[in-house]
């Protein structure tokens, strides 16, 4: 468990860290671009303004523009073919190549765009174009440069983030582990605590009820002694698994495990009044705790017949995924709130109190469930949304991890 908190608190510090540093680099190199077209268009509208030239002393421009900037101009005809060309301005571009610049001049919109390393601004006058392409080639490889330099110091940056967070981690989390160490020894001393003298309640009311006979008073009392005892088991079971995690790890064929939990929940959906649907994709297996898993399929299944709607069919699905295996488990159901959709995996919640007095439910069942799931690396989660027949179906999926699922 502290292993677990540790990675999550380690995961959300570099995921913020992340985020910060590629939005400062991504402000950074914005921020060049944004100045390299700035600029070229100031210099462009000046080229326009002055027919093909950079005044001398302009304001806004650097004294030494007129002599550094590279550019030249092509007026284009109807046709889309140069009519005029003014290439003194700039040694890099031919005669030849203006073919290419002249059909970019008669496609482009009026206004300002890119073209191959070039800023160009597109004017018309009549049925006849004139645009000037201002060489920005070297603006741009000086930003590539920038951009390169940014995401090597970037992941630097974030492996130093890392190796800091990991560092430290241990430190910070130290309260909330204390926390959490606190509160699980308590609940385990406290089940083992309990058990003892449970286990004599009910062995007493049943010794009892020999001598006397049936008793109402006896009965009622024993019904509920054997829930607490129920609650008491579920309690160890789910301290176990958040201290020692996925005790054993073998071969568990999951198709065979899945399908005798089908048949048992079958039986058990019939006499509650539900009709069942399954389907299994053979040969898929895990690297797991077979007497885990073997509870996982319980609950989860007792979970869906319990709270199943009158008349409703409940399904279980298994199937192989991606690097591991799928198992779903539906039933219709009321429909929960997005708050109480998401509680459903904490310890003792019940988003209908009734409903799990009346099936005899203490909210440990699913917490229990995913226990099991987590001490296997794996990941439960549940939905819910409407079925074929438009009713609301409640709907667990757990994807275990399984290293060569068997084809």
């Amino acid at each position: 468990m502290i292993e677990r908190l540790r990675r999550r608190f380690v995961a959300v510090a570099m995921a913020a860290a992340t985020v910060v540093i590629v939005l400062v680099g991504l402000a950074i190199n914005g921020a060049g671009l944004y100045g390299v077209c700035d600029r070229a268009d100031h210099v462009l509208s000046v080229i326009v303004a002055n027919g093909g030239t950079i005044p001398r002393g302009t304001a806004g421009l650097d004294p030494e523009t007129p002599f550094s900037a590279r550019y030249f101009v092509v007026d284009v005809g109807p046709d889309g073919t140069a009519v005029a060309t003014d290439l003194s301005h700039v040694a890099a571009v031919t005669a030849s190549d203006v073919v290419a610049f002249a059909r970019r001049a008669s496609t482009a919109s009026p206004g300002y765009s890119w073209y191959d390393g070039y800023r160009c601004l597109v004017t018309e006058e009549g049925p006849y174009r004139s645009a000037v392409f201002l060489d920005c080639r070297g603006s741009l490889a000086s930003l590539e440069t920038t951009a390169l330099a940014t995401v090597a110091v970037g992941v630097a940056a974030d492996l130093l983030v890392y190796l800091f967070v990991r560092l430290f981690s241990a430190r910070a989390i130290d309260p909330l582990v204390q926390a959490a160490q606190r509160q699980q020894r308590f609940v385990t001393d406290a089940s083992h605590e309990l058990k003892t003298p449970v286990t004599v309640i009910v062995t007493s009311l049943r010794v009892l009820e020999m001598e006397v006979g049936e008793n109402r008073w006896i009965e009622k009392a024993s019904r509920q002694a054997h829930s607490l005892a129920r609650l008491v088991d579920d309690l160890v079971v789910l301290s176990r698994l958040e201290d020692e995690g996925a005790a054993v790890r073998e071969r568990v064929d999951l198709s065979a495990l899945v399908a005798t939990a089908a048949d048992d929940m079958a039986d058990y959906a019939a006499a509650e009044g539900h009709g069942a649907r399954t389907e299994v994709e053979p040969g898929v297996t895990v690297e797991a705790d077979p007497r885990a898993v073997g509870t996982l399929l319980s609950v989860l299944l007792d979970n869906a017949v319990k709270y199943a709607l009158p008349g409703g069919e409940v399904s279980l699905s298994l199937a192989r995924a991606r690097r591991g295996a799928e198992l779903r488990v539906s039933n219709p159901a009321e429909p929960l709130d997005p708050e109480a959709l998401g509680r459903v995996f904490d310890r003792f919640y019940r988003p209908d109190e009734a409903r799990s007095r009346e099936t005899g439910g203490f909210g440990i069942g699913l917490a229990q469930a995913a226990g099991i799931v987590e001490a296997h690396g794996g990941i439960v989660r549940a939905t819910q949304g409407a079925g074929d027949d438009g009713v609301n179906t409640f709907t667990v999926t757990v994807w275990l991890p399984a290293k060569g699922v068997r084809a």
